[in-house]
């Protein structure tokens, strides 16, 4: 969706509506906005249009996500009234900075999407089926079962702080962030509300939902 905020810059309209041909691999966005879990190639092009002419407007959160190093953090608090720059990081640092539509994570499923991403960047066209793409996943979360040292200690290494308040963690290795409910091709990590404490999450009530994973395991069994 990148592509619509350089559009945005220069037209009249700066949130231009768009549909979602789900040619990916979990198709998480297109799931949500019921576009569909993945396009076979079988359907009519001319009905998917009609669909995208019939089909109702509603909003989604769009959310910006800033990464500073540890440097850049330390610069900052020293001196509070440095100027940023447009993308929003300070002037001498190399802040990141991106658009979330979906979700992201820490830890664990980070990791592995990390992984699957180079896997596929080295080998684009053995990647060429949704089927293959999923197996690779597979494949590659059970090779970081057997190597699970590397973040079962990430609750004590990092910390969380939501609304302003420090979260104590338990022993997880792996946070998602979430925007939707739809996250690993269709499930939902948030699960069936249970707890009247919490309202029920959308993709437009401006409030992201926030979860821990266990571990490739736990990753395996949330639906």
């Amino acid at each position: 969706m990148q592509c619509l905020d350089n559009v945005g810059q220069d037209s009249e309209c700066q949130s231009p509506p768009c549909a979602i041909v789900p040619l990916g691999t979990g198709n998480d966005l297109a799931r949500v906005l019921r576009w569909g879990p993945g396009y076979t190639g079988q359907e009519d092009p001319i009905s998917v249009l009609k669909d995208v002419i019939d089909a109702e407007e509603i909003r989604l959160d769009r959310w910006t996500v800033v990464f500073h190093s540890d440097e850049a953090t330390k610069q900052t608090e020293e001196k509070p009234g440095l100027p940023a720059n447009s993308s929003g990081s300070t002037s001498e640092d190399n802040t990141a900075i991106f658009v979330m539509n979906n979700y992201f994570g820490l830890g664990i499923d980070a990791d592995l999407c990390l992984s699957f991403h180079n896997a596929r960047e080295e080998n684009p066209d053995k990647f060429n089926s949704r089927l293959h793409n999923k197996g690779v996943y597979v494949k590659t979360a059970l090779k970081k079962m057997v190597s699970r040292k590397v973040w079962k200690d990430l609750h004590k290494e990092i910390r969380l702080e939501v609304d302003g308040k420090v979260v104590n963690l338990p022993p997880v290795e792996g946070i998602i962030i979430l925007n939707i409910l739809s996250w690993g091709s269709g499930a939902n990590p948030w699960g069936v509300e249970k707890d009247d404490q919490f309202s029920r999450p959308n993709h437009y009530d401006g409030m992201l939902e926030v979860v821990g994973v266990n571990g490739v395991v736990h990753m395996g069994q949330i639906q």
